[in-house]
């Protein structure tokens, strides 16, 4: 889930983005898409929420994330495949990112944009948590995109280092079947 929550996100992003920030919008087909991903971390093992993030937690909450944070960490990386719909409309969406959550301040630096490849750094604060993100993404043809997220999260006792890498490929014009 996480996997999808991230490059979906990106993805939508990447399409959306030209409405808020004067972004040449990569030149992709709408419709239904196949994106791969593959996410690496590394961490000092301590927890990136911020103390006010985990006091929200009840204390079965917080063990159940505590235990599922070090698996994450220790777990080698794998692919995931999923499927994602880019509607028409996704194209003059201002801020795909983060979706209605505004309670996230961040601030995109665009650092090169044309209609096959798009590069930004991201800064983001929520809570406590700092998260640095670059990303990096390709269209080779209006069917294909490629790409690279790293990112660097802090807070709380924890930093965590994150590599991901995506392909995406053009199914079909229908989403019928998808959300």
């Amino acid at each position: 889930m996480r996997v999808k929550l991230l490059f979906g996100t990106i993805f939508l992003w990447a399409l959306g983005a030209h409405a808020a920030d004067k972004v040449q919008p990569l030149n992709l087909k709408p419709g239904l898409w196949e994106i791969t991903g593959t996410v690496s971390m590394s961490g000092n093992g301590g927890s990136p929420l911020s103390r006010e993030q985990l006091d929200k937690l009840t204390p079965e909450q917080r063990t159940r994330f505590e235990q599922a944070w070090k698996q994450a960490l220790s777990q080698a990386p794998k692919a995931r495949t999923y499927e994602q719909c880019l509607k028409a409309e996704d194209v003059n969406k201002a801020d795909a990112m983060f979706g209605e959550d505004k309670s996230w301040s961040c601030n995109r630096t665009v650092v090169s944009s044309s209609s096959s490849k798009l590069e930004f750094h991201e800064q983001c604060v929520h809570e406590g948590m700092k998260v640095n993100r670059n990303v990096r993404m390709e269209a080779s043809n209006p069917e294909s995109v490629t790409g690279l997220i790293e990112q660097t999260a802090a807070g709380g006792e924890g930093v965590t280092k994150s590599s991901s890498t995506f392909t995406s490929k053009w199914l079909g014009s229908s989403c019928k079947g998808t959300k």
